[in-house]
């Protein structure tokens, strides 16, 4: 809800006329949702006509958090036109690369679709609690090193995201 309203509040929000779609993604535990919990929102709302799907959770020190089915899900036709926008995260790290059984080309195609958001402070200055891309990456299926395009750092930009006033 606070990221919502910072981006479609009456008021002050950055896109006031945007709708909004709500999903629960989590399970009783509070846990992101396994299964088809996530790929079934991100349909829905692709079948309702959204643009973009914005993810405010992830795992501890994770760029993305995802299984080989929901990599293969984003980077699948019926989603070609949403953009996924991800929390890098608020441990204060450097990203690491992720193995995610996928082909190469669901992993280009889904990377391609993403941006991952770090927070800065008033300064513009990185938060000492966001996570950083550094040379991390996904490594698909067969891969042991990084392919340069497929490091977090070409998907990454930041926003303020300290003394921020929700509704």
């Amino acid at each position: 809800s606070h990221t919502g309203g910072t981006i479609a509040g009456a008021r002050y929000g950055t896109a006031t006329g945007a709708t909004i779609l709500n999903y629960a993604v989590f399970d009783s535990r509070a846990y992101v949702a396994s299964g088809s919990g996530l790929t079934s929102a991100w349909t829905d709302a692709a079948n309702r006509r959204a643009s973009i799907a914005s993810m405010s959770f992830g795992c501890a020190r994770m760029a993305l958090c995802l299984s080989a089915s929901e990599i293969r899900t984003m980077a699948g036709t019926p989603l070609s036109g949403m953009l996924f926008v991800k929390a890098a995260g608020n441990d204060g790290v450097t990203l690491g690369n992720e193995a995610i059984p996928v082909t190469a080309t669901d992993g280009r195609t889904a990377l391609s679709r993403l941006l991952l958001v770090g927070s800065v402070n008033l300064t513009g200055t990185i938060s000492s609690f966001s996570n950083r891309p550094g040379e991390g990456c996904l490594l698909t299926s067969g891969t042991t090193a990084c392919a340069e395009n497929m490091k977090w750092k070409y998907r990454f930009i930041v926003a303020p995201g300290e003394m921020i006033y929700a509704n």
